[in-house]
């Protein structure tokens, strides 16, 4: 068995941590059950109270690798640092990310890493996720990114899985709560974009490793559970107000900044047009129903107000 499992591919996991212990702890508690063996887990934690941070080093003590910013980094820097990190002091040979928030199974790992060592063109992995309260509804397999209205359209939402999304294949983007990555890509690409502070770095990351010839692979038998939106939910109750610039629930760095790097002229006239149409119309609604109107009303002006000073 030890020879065996010195043959295993080295993997880094990496999650992030900001004043939710409870949900990092029961999170990396599923993970030390999974069957694959050969990993190290870092806890980037993004400026978390010291009680939390405590609770963490009590919990697991030399287990896991905690690293302390000192202010909140959102989740592509923060998921950076991580990965510096991982690089330099585990030098693996690939690294996962998942949310705090979620729960794995216990061959989410084993099921990502026999599909990437059989296909040495894949680059980026992603497994099935569910509900955590829902526990056979469908929350998310995979993306179809159209450069041609700007819909990130998650493939399998709020369906029950009955065996229709069983099938190995390559897709647009995974998602960010379950995302193997291949070394190389890394290497060939960089690291995730960190214009994008809370939701879409993956999505860009994702563009950047198929267009570099990297495959991006979902894979049904890797399967988690996501609470959705709690790590999200805890900081839009503490943020300040360039806090809630950086947030941009209103999706506008992506369609002002994400498609304007990867569509032509007219692709991103296209987008400009639908964002405006349909996409903020839904955005404006869900932020309302997410955060509450007067958080939203706060937040729009806000962003009026940080449009009106700049020059």
């Amino acid at each position: 068995m030890k020879n065996y499992e010195k043959k295993l591919p080295r993997v880094t996991i990496i999650t992030l941590n900001c004043n939710t212990s409870t949900d990092t702890i029961e999170c990396i508690e599923s993970i030390q059950k999974n069957s694959y063996k050969n990993y190290d887990i870092i806890v980037v934690d993004n400026a978390s109270n010291e009680n939390d941070i405590k609770k963490l080093k009590i919990r697991f003590g030399e287990q896991i690798n905690i690293i302390e910013n000192k202010e909140n980094y959102g989740w592509g820097k923060g998921i950076n640092i991580g990965i510096k990190y991982a690089l330099e002091k585990f030098n693996p040979d690939y690294i996962f990310i998942t949310d705090n928030d979620t729960i794995c199974d216990q061959a989410f790992l084993k099921e990502l890493i026999e599909v990437a060592e059989k296909d040495e063109k894949s680059g980026v992995l992603g497994g099935k996720i569910f509900y955590y309260h829902d526990r056979n509804r469908i929350w998310f397999t995979s993306a179809k990114i159209s450069l041609w209205t700007g819909f990130i359209r998650f493939i399998g939402r709020d369906e029950y899985d009955k065996g229709q999304y069983n099938e190995t294949k390559s897709v647009d983007s995974v998602g960010g709560c379950s995302m193997l990555i291949r070394k190389d890509v890394i290497e060939k690409i960089s690291l995730f974009d960190t214009r994008f502070f809370l939701a879409d770095a993956e999505y860009e990351f994702c563009i950047r490793a198929n267009r570099a010839r990297f495959k991006i692979l979902y894979v049904p038998k890797s399967i988690i559970w996501h609470k959705i939106g709690t790590s999200r939910r805890k900081i839009m109750d503490e943020v300040s107000d360039s806090f809630l610039i950086k947030m941009d629930p209103f999706g506008l760095k992506r369609h002002l900044m994400f498609y304007k790097d990867y569509t032509t002229k007219a692709q991103f006239i296209s987008v400009v047009f639908f964002y405006i149409a349909l996409i903020l119309p839904g955005k404006t609604i869900y932020t309302i129903q997410e955060y509450g109107f007067i958080k939203t009303l706060h937040y729009v002006k806000q962003i009026f107000s940080h449009s009106l000073s700049k020059k």
